[in-house]
Protein backbone atom coordinates (compact mmCIF):
# COMPACT_ATOMS: atom_id res chain seq x y z
CA UNK A 1 0.00 0.00 0.00
CA UNK A 2 1.70 3.35 -0.80
CA UNK A 3 1.68 6.17 1.44
CA UNK A 4 -0.24 9.36 0.68
CA UNK A 5 1.48 13.03 1.72
CA UNK A 6 -0.76 14.45 4.39
CA UNK A 7 -1.58 18.39 4.40
CA UNK A 8 -2.62 20.44 7.58
CA UNK A 9 -5.83 23.04 6.68
CA UNK A 10 -6.96 25.17 9.55
CA UNK A 11 -5.20 22.93 12.33
CA UNK A 12 -7.23 20.03 10.52
CA UNK A 13 -4.87 16.87 8.77
CA UNK A 14 -5.64 15.24 5.74
CA UNK A 15 -4.74 12.65 3.67
CA UNK A 16 -4.07 13.81 -0.05
CA UNK A 17 -5.22 11.52 -2.80
CA UNK A 18 -5.83 11.54 -6.48
CA UNK A 19 -8.91 11.27 -8.38
CA UNK A 20 -8.33 7.70 -8.39
CA UNK A 21 -9.05 7.56 -5.30
CA UNK A 22 -12.42 8.45 -5.14
CA UNK A 23 -14.10 5.34 -4.71
CA UNK A 24 -11.53 3.88 -2.68
CA UNK A 25 -12.14 4.76 0.78
CA UNK A 26 -15.45 3.06 2.55
CA UNK A 27 -15.22 5.14 5.45
CA UNK A 28 -16.63 8.44 7.12
CA UNK A 29 -14.95 11.19 6.90
CA UNK A 30 -14.36 15.05 6.22
CA UNK A 31 -13.09 15.82 3.00
CA UNK A 32 -12.10 18.35 0.15
CA UNK A 33 -12.61 18.73 -3.44
CA UNK A 34 -8.96 20.60 -4.33
CA UNK A 35 -7.26 22.34 -7.10
CA UNK A 36 -3.58 22.21 -6.88
CA UNK A 37 -2.13 25.47 -8.49
CA UNK A 38 1.31 25.71 -10.69
CA UNK A 39 2.45 27.17 -7.89
CA UNK A 40 2.04 24.49 -5.38
CA UNK A 41 -0.56 25.81 -3.28
CA UNK A 42 -4.01 24.14 -3.38
CA UNK A 43 -6.99 25.74 -3.93
CA UNK A 44 -10.62 24.02 -1.80
CA UNK A 45 -13.53 24.05 -4.32
CA UNK A 46 -15.59 21.96 -2.22
CA UNK A 47 -16.00 21.23 1.92
CA UNK A 48 -18.00 18.06 2.51
CA UNK A 49 -18.13 15.01 5.39
CA UNK A 50 -20.17 11.56 4.55
CA UNK A 51 -20.22 8.72 6.66
CA UNK A 52 -19.02 6.76 3.93
CA UNK A 53 -16.71 8.34 1.37
CA UNK A 54 -16.90 6.12 -1.14
CA UNK A 55 -20.24 6.08 -1.46
CA UNK A 56 -20.90 9.39 -1.50
CA UNK A 57 -18.62 10.15 -4.47
CA UNK A 58 -20.15 7.85 -6.56
CA UNK A 59 -23.33 9.88 -6.97
CA UNK A 60 -22.20 13.83 -5.75
CA UNK A 61 -23.81 16.29 -7.11
CA UNK A 62 -21.07 19.11 -7.10
CA UNK A 63 -18.45 16.32 -8.31
CA UNK A 64 -18.54 17.59 -12.11
CA UNK A 65 -18.75 20.88 -11.05
CA UNK A 66 -15.47 20.55 -8.88
CA UNK A 67 -13.66 18.55 -11.65
CA UNK A 68 -14.72 21.38 -14.44
CA UNK A 69 -13.09 24.16 -12.24
CA UNK A 70 -10.02 21.73 -12.41
CA UNK A 71 -10.16 19.86 -9.18
CA UNK A 72 -6.80 17.63 -9.34
CA UNK A 73 -6.71 16.37 -6.05
CA UNK A 74 -9.05 15.16 -3.33
CA UNK A 75 -8.21 14.98 0.75
CA UNK A 76 -9.98 13.26 3.47
CA UNK A 77 -9.98 13.33 7.12
CA UNK A 78 -10.05 10.07 8.75
CA UNK A 79 -10.14 11.29 12.33
CA UNK A 80 -13.62 12.51 13.39
CA UNK A 81 -15.23 9.42 13.13
CA UNK A 82 -18.69 10.24 14.86
CA UNK A 83 -21.38 12.65 12.84
CA UNK A 84 -21.39 15.21 15.23
CA UNK A 85 -17.26 15.52 15.37
CA UNK A 86 -17.62 15.17 11.43
CA UNK A 87 -19.72 18.24 11.14
CA UNK A 88 -17.79 20.34 13.64
CA UNK A 89 -15.01 20.19 11.69
CA UNK A 90 -16.72 20.85 8.31
CA UNK A 91 -18.04 23.64 9.88
CA UNK A 92 -15.14 24.91 11.23
CA UNK A 93 -13.38 24.58 7.66
CA UNK A 94 -16.24 26.17 5.92
CA UNK A 95 -16.55 29.36 8.58
CA UNK A 96 -12.76 29.07 7.35
CA UNK A 97 -12.28 28.99 3.58
CA UNK A 98 -15.42 30.36 1.72
CA UNK A 99 -15.42 27.78 -1.32
CA UNK A 100 -17.40 28.73 -4.82
CA UNK A 101 -19.23 25.11 -4.51
CA UNK A 102 -20.19 24.86 -1.09
CA UNK A 103 -23.65 26.83 -0.71
CA UNK A 104 -22.86 29.64 1.95
CA UNK A 105 -26.19 29.93 4.00
CA UNK A 106 -26.48 33.12 6.52
CA UNK A 107 -26.04 32.27 10.23
CA UNK A 108 -29.96 32.61 10.83
CA UNK A 109 -31.31 30.28 8.45
CA UNK A 110 -28.01 27.68 9.30
CA UNK A 111 -30.00 27.30 12.56
CA UNK A 112 -32.92 25.74 10.97
CA UNK A 113 -36.39 25.73 12.94
CA UNK A 114 -34.39 28.24 15.16
CA UNK A 115 -34.75 31.00 12.48
CA UNK A 116 -38.88 30.73 12.92
CA UNK A 117 -38.16 32.15 16.77
CA UNK A 118 -36.29 35.30 15.27
CA UNK A 119 -38.71 38.40 15.07
CA UNK A 120 -39.17 39.50 11.90
CA UNK A 121 -37.41 42.03 9.91
CA UNK A 122 -38.91 45.78 10.68
CA UNK A 123 -40.70 47.43 7.91
CA UNK A 124 -39.99 50.68 6.15
CA UNK A 125 -42.76 52.39 8.27
CA UNK A 126 -41.31 50.93 11.55
CA UNK A 127 -37.96 51.61 10.65
CA UNK A 128 -39.00 55.23 10.22
CA UNK A 129 -40.92 56.07 13.18
CA UNK A 130 -37.58 54.32 15.14
CA UNK A 131 -35.02 55.98 13.03
CA UNK A 132 -34.23 59.25 15.04
CA UNK A 133 -35.35 62.55 13.86
CA UNK A 134 -32.69 65.60 13.38
CA UNK A 135 -33.26 68.74 15.04
CA UNK A 136 -35.76 71.08 12.69
CA UNK A 137 -32.36 73.44 12.73
CA UNK A 138 -29.70 70.89 11.91
CA UNK A 139 -29.46 71.91 8.25
CA UNK A 140 -30.23 75.54 8.97
CA UNK A 141 -26.15 76.84 9.20
CA UNK A 142 -26.08 75.45 5.34
CA UNK A 143 -28.67 76.47 3.64
CA UNK A 144 -29.51 80.19 2.65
Amino acid sequence: MRENPTMWCSGVIFSVLGLEDLETYRCSAVYLFCRREYDGSRTILYIGEAEDVGSRMAHHEKLSAALALGMNEFHVHLLARTKAARLEVETHLRHRYPTPLNDQVPSLQALGWLNALAPPPPTNALLGALSPQPPTNALSPFMR
